[in-house]
């Protein structure tokens, strides 16, 4: 099996898990799930992960102007899944401040934007 396969047979399962009584095999699915989209070191894990692999096989070039049927690169995919992690543990589940609006990132990183790029147009991804 690829690993597109084997992640969505791990969310068919952790759809079946949710609505069953294995909450605490679900919790821990999904934190696998969770290390899986993130670097190996950043998840601290001993195997490649999809961000891994995604930084092995990509230019620059290909990351900042391929982009997918919907018109998004790679470049807005990772902005997009960082901003809504950001947002969801820092917000909600935390109710910190999140870390985009800490130490001056917006002006670090050169961006107007602070959303999770939803509402942008083709033209602005």
């Amino acid at each position: 099996m690829n690993k597109k396969q084997v992640w969505n047979s791990k969310q068919k399962k952790l759809r079946e898990i949710l609505k069953s009584k294995y909450f605490d095999e679900a919790i821990n699915l999904c934190l696998e799930q969770h290390a899986m989209v993130h670097s190996s070191e950043m998840s601290q894990i001993n195997k490649t992960t999809l961000e891994d692999e995604l930084w092995e096989e990509i230019d620059e070039a290909t990351f900042r102007t391929v982009t997918n049927n919907k018109g998004r690169t790679v470049a807005y995919g990772l902005w997009h899944s960082t901003r809504i992690e950001d947002i969801t543990l820092n917000i909600l589940i935390a109710n910190e401040k999140q870390i985009i609006s800490t130490n001056n990132w917006l002006e670090k990183i050169g961006s107007n934007i602070c959303d999770t790029g939803n509402a942008m147009s083709r033209e602005e991804f």
